[in-house]
């Protein structure tokens, strides 16, 4: 019998994505359902922003915020619509054709990223994290390394940061025991992203080597931990504390139950002023930015993953009546790098339509003073190199970009050419 359109879509949904990628070139890292790469869809990527889970048969590429099977990477990969990427694929992989009509009415199931089983309970989350750091330290080796970035012995108490543990069966056994007393089960730690249990034994936690960065939100609620890794000269100095990749479905894990993701948690610096805020990449940077113009400041970890900040805009307007405009500070690389400068324009104008007044802070860019703390700890003004532009121009200015400038192009090319086009807006 002949496949119909759907059917032949499905198959090709269906198709293995780890293989799928593979012919693409990819060469992955890692074990388990949860596997990495460097991105196929974008140059000069680094390894740990493009992501795959074999269980669920998809892809994430965190940078551009891409989430689906093998029909979307197609279509993302070689940019064409839903139907050419089904017909594309069906070709490639010799599925054969279809008979009866072109349907685009399953795109949206064929298209749709699987679903968040579970829901974050903030309260809880935050009130087991606070007790997990409860139980830990910071080494002398770790302090002092805080300390070159500017934080007192105070400031490092008062932020809670701790030497990420070793997991000993008598400290996970201790801290399961603490739970159980608080919370009268410890199987509470199935909602909290990072913890896990395997049967027979206690739960445990992925190990990790570096600082743990607790991650508040403006409710003063810790919402994640990021653990900055002690190795040097590593792509991804900074991962989130999560139990994402293990999954009960997954024959070698041996899960009790599915790990939970810790999502995209926003962070959030409190200074005098409350009626315009920065939004910056990054808890140090949100830090510097606070301490030197006492300015609020909420911080994204990947430019890509702003749609969480979206979320809690009318929580911070009602906690802060006053707020009706935002900075985004960027790296500036924001100046050359299309990707950036196309998520700052879409936060940009997802929070105009939320009736707030978005500015754009620019400047040279320099190895440097990539980002905007470095900038800040180089001088004692920044306002002598940054261009503040509104959003309107801004916006043409990348659209102008977009037109004219060509991916591979050199940065001092594309940076040339947005600056220009800016200053002449």
């Amino acid at each position: 019998m002949a496949k119909s359109f759907k059917e032949l879509a499905e198959e090709c949904n269906s198709l293995p994505i780890k293989e799928v990628l593979e012919q693409k070139g990819c060469i992955f890292t890692g074990y388990g359902p949860n596997q990495k790469c460097k991105s196929p869809l974008r140059n000069n990527s680094s390894m740990g922003s493009f992501n795959i889970n074999t269980v669920h048969n998809v892809f994430h590429d965190w940078k551009l915020d891409v989430v689906g099977g093998p029909v979307k990477f197609y279509m993302s990969l070689y940019n064409i619509d839903f139907i050419e990427a089904v017909k594309k694929m069906a070709e490639d992989y010799n599925l054969g054709g279809f008979q009866g009509r072109v349907s685009n009415a399953i795109r949206v199931s064929i298209l749709q990223p699987p679903v968040k089983i579970k829901l974050l309970n903030l309260e809880l989350i935050n009130g087991v994290y606070r007790e997990f750091l409860d139980m830990l330290t910071i080494s002398e080796e770790d302090e002092a390394l805080l300390n070159t970035r500017g934080f007192t012995s105070e400031e490092i108490v008062s932020y809670k940061f701790k030497t990420f543990p070793r997991r000993t069966l008598s400290f996970r056994k201790d801290f399961e025991a603490k739970i159980k007393e608080i919370y009268g089960s410890e199987n509470i730690l199935f909602e909290v992203p990072g913890f896990f249990k395997k049967s027979g034994e206690p739960f445990s936690f992925g190990y990790q080597s570096g600082i743990i960065i607790p991650c508040k939100n403006y409710l003063d609620q810790i919402v994640g931990l990021q653990i900055r890794k002690r190795e040097k000269n590593i792509e991804n100095k900074y991962v989130w504390f999560s139990s994402a990749y293990c999954l009960k479905n997954d024959p070698k894990g041996n899960y009790v139950e599915d790990g939970m993701s810790a999502g995209s948690p926003i962070g959030f610096e409190i200074g005098k002023f409350t009626k315009k805020m920065f939004i910056t990449e990054g808890f140090f940077k949100a830090v510097a930015i606070r301490k030197r113009y006492k300015m609020s400041t909420l911080s994204i970890q990947g430019v890509g993953n702003w749609r969480p900040l979206i979320g809690n805009i009318c929580g911070l307007k009602e906690k802060f009546p006053k707020l009706n405009g935002v900075v985004i500070a960027y790296d500036s690389d924001m100046c050359y790098n299309l990707n950036v400068a196309n998520q700052a324009l879409k936060l940009g104008t997802a929070l105009v339509d939320k009736g707030l007044c978005v500015e754009y802070a620019l400047w040279p860019h320099n190895e440097n003073t990539k980002g905007i703390d470095d900038l800040i700890m180089s001088m004692d003004d920044i306002r002598e190199v940054i261009i503040q532009k509104s959003f309107e121009d801004f916006e043409k200015g990348v659209l102008q970009m977009n037109e004219e400038v060509k991916v591979d192009s050199p940065r001092e090319d594309i940076y040339k050419s947005f600056i220009i086009n800016l200053m002449n807006n």
